[in-house]
């Protein structure tokens, strides 16, 4: 188990360095702009208000409108939009390659010949994803604070640690999903067909419950009315509902990725 844990760290080092690298890119941009930003909080706080609250909703930036402080500027800057985005790629992507990937490229053959169980293949590539996406979270979460160190900018470190909890759930419960249906399918298409299709439909879902009131428990299906960076890195709050839900996704949707792979004929 812990030869196919270090295989999998080691096979994705260079995709999980060109993701972190991007996203530091970005970082950095963005708290290089922040200075700038800052001294016109005014005129952006009062541009953000004039915009429809079901827009700001759909965000979760209603109330964090604010400049005056370097952590609602990357929650509305990066952690809005684009941090998901890289998530998904990075969590969907990973979760395919460690094993529709192998079974496509005939790969996983060699690793079910070693005198090794398929729950200990199971466990050594899920581990080592998971831990990919600890590594990828802190740095691209605690990348802030010390890029805002680097340019003397004022910062809320303690407030870091909720935004990095929430983050990694988030990321954990895309990647479990993943896992799940890279153990269904022999084909990596299928399976990110399947993930992407289903977080795509969480976020209009997410959108459709900010634009009419008759909708609004649309909200309670999707994962980014749960995964709610502004509160966490703003006002550092974990509320219990995103510990539930993203914990019973990535416990269901792994033991079920475990069973399927135990259980599944693989051609040898």
């Amino acid at each position: 188990m812990l030869t196919i844990f270090k295989k999998t760290l080691y096979t994705n080092r260079i995709f999980v360095l060109v993701i972190s690298l991007i996203t530091l890119l970005f970082i950095l941009m963005y708290v290089g702009l922040y200075p700038s930003v800052k001294e016109q909080a005014d005129q952006f706080s009062k541009l953000l208000e004039s915009y429809p609250k079901s827009m700001l909703e759909i965000f979760g930036i209603e109330n964090q409108l604010s400049f005056t402080v370097l952590e609602n500027f990357v929650t509305i800057e990066l952690f809005s939009f684009l941090w998901p985005i890289l998530v998904v790629v990075l969590g969907t992507s990973l979760g395919m390659k460690l094993f529709a990937g192998e079974i496509d490229k005939g790969t996983m053959e060699i690793l079910l010949a070693l005198p090794l169980s398929r729950a200990r293949i199971f466990l050594g590539k899920y581990c080592a994803g998971i831990v990919i996406l600890v590594i990828y979270t802190g740095t691209s979460i605690y990348g802030i604070p010390f890029i805002a160190w680097l340019f003397k900018i004022d910062f809320m470190l303690a407030n870091y640690a909720y935004l990095f909890a929430s983050s990694l759930l988030f990321a954990l419960a895309i990647y479990s999903l993943a896992i799940m249906f890279s153990t269904m399918f022999s084909e990596s298409s299928k399976g990110i067909m399947l993930t992407v299709g289903i977080v795509l439909m969480m976020y209009v879902l997410n959108v459709l419950s900010t634009l009419k009131a008759s909708l609004e428990n649309l909200q309670y299906l999707s994962f980014f009315h749960y995964y709610n960076a502004s509160a966490a890195l703003s006002s550092k709050e974990l509320p219990w509902e995103t510990i539930l839900v993203f914990g019973l996704v990535i416990i269901i949707a792994g033991v079920l990725a475990g069973v399927i792979f135990q259980r599944r004929d693989i051609a040898l």
